[in-house]
């Protein structure tokens, strides 16, 4: 067996080596202690383990010594050496003590003692202290504050476009009330869900950008009826193709190739801003699983795939390159914020019981949380609690 003499090192810090006569350590726990008027116990809130403290008695030595024992040597030069590493400002540095090993440590403080009764030594009383890894704060990009941002950009975008795109100058009559009734059909699925808005907009007929603002503020009273982002985002998406069922427009004439070009732009606003106010709804909304967060992202991804690929129905050009971008930012932003957010939740696994059985009891075979059967009556739409039923397959959240 090895004994405890052979297994010391030999001391040193920053490669400057001394002699160890002492060596302690000093650690704990960091404690608060709350005391209270009248009350004859404290309370300590542990916050967590101290930083050790490492003292060592050290010393350096003249390299020789004489005959009446004096020693002789240049002990000043290793003195100055060990005075030049523990004050060095390099940051913490590799001590390496005789018992304990290699350490990563700074140097609290030291004091240097020298006496000619002992003469050729240099004496240190030297304190440690663990350097430990600095703790920088995370960094984390805001992924809903891009999405946000993202959707008040292709709003722009799209506004600009039907601004440019839209005219029903220099039509006949005739041509501008078919652009009306277009307009009536177009927004009739808005209509249904939160009331008449085609009058404001139907009054802006002849003025682009008014009309287009009168569009998205249309479009924007959806989450004010829904009340609750997952729901208002199921609303923009069936406005994610309107217009589509209205019938082509032949553009045989100057005057029908205008109506058809106007009529197109008012399906594509429509559309690209309950696409951007959807995506602006899943930055808000709290998922309460990660199939459910990524099921939204595949349907929002999938739509915004749909506006990129669109082709102009009068003269076959693809979309703008400014919406195009603006379509690309959108669709980035909100895949990194609903896989991100996702990540964090958990995720639905499908049961089947073997007997009917009540849900506080099944919560607490899954969870080991009876107080969760609420959720599994929820998410299952079971008529009474006291009566799940066996045999059928249910869905419940891994954690």
């Amino acid at each position: 067996m090895v004994s405890w003499l052979e297994r010391l090192q030999q001391a040193s810090f920053r490669n400057v080596p001394f002699q160890v006569e002492q060596a302690g350590v000093s650690g704990g726990r960091r404690l608060a202690v709350h005391e209270y008027p009248l009350r004859d116990r404290p309370f300590a809130e542990d916050l967590g383990r101290d930083a050790r403290s490492y003292q060592v008695e050290a010393y350096v030595l003249a390299s020789t010594i004489t005959e009446n024992g004096q020693r002789s040597g240049d002990y000043m030069a290793a003195r100055d050496a060990l005075i030049e590493a523990l004050e060095s400002g390099d940051g913490p540095g590799t001590l390496v003590h005789p018992y304990l090993g290699r350490l990563q440590v700074a140097v609290r403080g030291y004091r240097l003692s020298e006496s000619t009764r002992e003469g050729g030594i240099a004496r240190f009383s030297i304190v440690f202290v663990e350097a430990g890894e600095a703790a920088q704060p995370a960094t984390a990009t805001d992924t809903r504050s891009l999405v946000l941002a993202r959707s008040d950009a292709l709003v722009e975008a799209a506004t600009a476009d039907f601004s440019s795109e839209w005219s029903v100058e220099g039509l006949p009559e005739a041509l501008v009330a078919e652009l009306e009734s277009e307009l009536d059909r177009t927004l009739d699925g808005l209509t249904r869900l939160v009331g008449d808005v085609s009058g404001p907009i139907a009054a802006a007929i002849r003025a682009p950008g008014n009309m287009a603002v009168a569009i998205v503020g249309a479009l924007g009273q959806v989450q004010a009826v829904a009340s609750e982002p997952l729901r208002a985002i199921g609303m923009y998406e069936s406005l994610f193709s309107a217009g589509e069922s209205s019938p082509a427009i032949a553009a045989t004439t100057g005057a029908r190739r205008q109506q058809s070009r106007s009529s197109a732009a008012l399906h594509r606003i429509v559309q690209r801003v309950a696409v951007a106010e959807a995506a602006r709804q899943s930055a808000l909304a709290t998922f309460p699983t990660r199939d459910e967060a990524l099921a939204v992202r595949d349907r929002l991804a999938d739509a915004i795939d749909a506006q990129m690929e669109a082709v102009d129905p009068v003269y076959g050009r693809p979309v703008s390159d400014v919406v195009y971008q603006n379509l690309s930012a959108l669709r980035a932003a909100v895949s990194a914020d609903l896989r991100g957010r996702g990540a964090q939740l958990p995720s639905v696994r499908t049961i089947i019981t073997s007997a009917t059985t009540p849900a506080l009891l099944l919560a607490h075979q899954i969870y080991g949380d009876a107080s969760r059967a609420g959720e599994i009556v929820v998410r299952n739409n079971i008529r009474h609690p006291g009566f799940v039923p066996g045999g059928e397959s249910l869905e419940v959240l891994n954690g």
